[in-house]
Parts: C-alpha cells; sequence; structure tokens
C-alpha cells in the first residue's frame, strides 16, 4: 500500500511539474509597460493649530502617476519656522466623484529651522533668543480631485514630529494645495 501511494503522489508531482513547464512564461513575452509620470508645481496653504500664527505658505514641486506621488515642499509660518519636507503618497482609494478624486495617505520627513525662536516659546527664565534646527517625520491623509488635465486640489490633514527643537514638539493641521502638471 506504502509503494501504491508513493507512486500516485510521485506520478501527481511529475504530472504537475510537466504542466507548470509548459505554461511558463519566457523572458522575451514579458512587457512592462511604461508608467505615464507627471511633473507638477504647486502652491500650500495650511493651518496649524499648534502656533501663535497659525497660517502657513508653501511652494511644492513633485511629479506623480496613477498611484504614487513625490513631492518636495519648502514651507514658511512666517513668524516661527521654515521647512524643507519630503512627502511620498500611495492612492488607496481612486474613482471617486465620478474618476475625479482619489484618497491618499503618505509619509513626510525633512528639515525644519525655527531661526531665533524667542525663549518665551520655551517656557523657561532666560531672555533672548536661540537658533535651532532639526527633523521632522510623520504621515498625512488626504483627498485629491482633478479640476482639469492640467490642475487638481489636494486636501489633507497631517501630523509631523518635531526632532530635536525644544520650542516645537509637532506640527498637525490641515492644508490646501494646488498643482499644476507641466
Amino acid at each position: 500500500m506504502k509503494k501504491f501511494i508513493s507512486l500516485v503522489l510521485l506520478a501527481l508531482f511529475f504530472s504537475s511539474t510537466l504542466t507548470a513547464a509548459s505554461t511558463q512564461m519566457h523572458a522575451k513575452e514579458i512587457i512592462i509597460e511604461e508608467v505615464e509620470q507627471y511633473p507638477f508645481i504647486g502652491l500650500v496653504g495650511a493651518y496649524n493649530s499648534d502656533f501663535e500664527n497659525n497660517a502657513l505658505i508653501g511652494f511644492r514641486l513633485g511629479m506623480q502617476n496613477n498611484v504614487w506621488r513625490t513631492s518636495f515642499t519648502y514651507e514658511e509660518n512666517f513668524d516661527e519656522y521654515k521647512a524643507f519636507i519630503l512627502e511620498v503618497d500611495r492612492t488607496l482609494v481612486a474613482g471617486l466623484f465620478s474618476g475625479l478624486g482619489r484618497l491618499y495617505i503618505g509619509a513626510s520627513g525633512g528639515w525644519i529651522d525655527t531661526g531665533d525662536t524667542p525663549t518665551a516659546f520655551l517656557d523657561v527664565d532666560t531672555t533672548g533668543s536661540i537658533s535651532s534646527d532639526g527633523f521632522v517625520v510623520g504621515a498625512n491623509i488626504g483627498l485629491m480631485y482633478y479640476i482639469s488635465d492640467q490642475l487638481d486640489l489636494s486636501i489633507d490633514y497631517r501630523y509631523l514630529n518635531v526632532e530635536d527643537i525644544p520650542a516645537i514638539d509637532k506640527i498637525t493641521g490641515f492644508s490646501i494645495a494646488l498643482h499644476y502638471f507641466f
């Protein structure tokens, strides 16, 4: 009986191997399509509840395709900080709003400079100011809507954790961006 079961298992193994070999694709049959990429520039405005001056403005340069978006953003909160941030976003849901909208999630990282931060922000007993810079890392979630073939509007919420700066521990809030594809 053991010989019979062994022969059946061996026959099944060889038949599956032969079948798999006959359906194997060869390298010349594999076609990798190019994914169309779109470079863009953008203008960003945001509301940050963590600061005395809640508004910020930024400029963005990036590249995106139908799934991924990568952008470099320079932003400034006028009085309290300026930052250079790299964002990588991935589309979670496409086809919203009659095919014109996308839901995305992303990760961010970059450099932040507070310049001469008044020590009043630090809750310490000294007077004067300190010069400080550090790093930010965080995440965002948002909605992108294509206004036209060359223009989209993105609204997102982000959370950035600030490292190495005693005056600022986080940057949170909503932002809105208008991107032009060229």
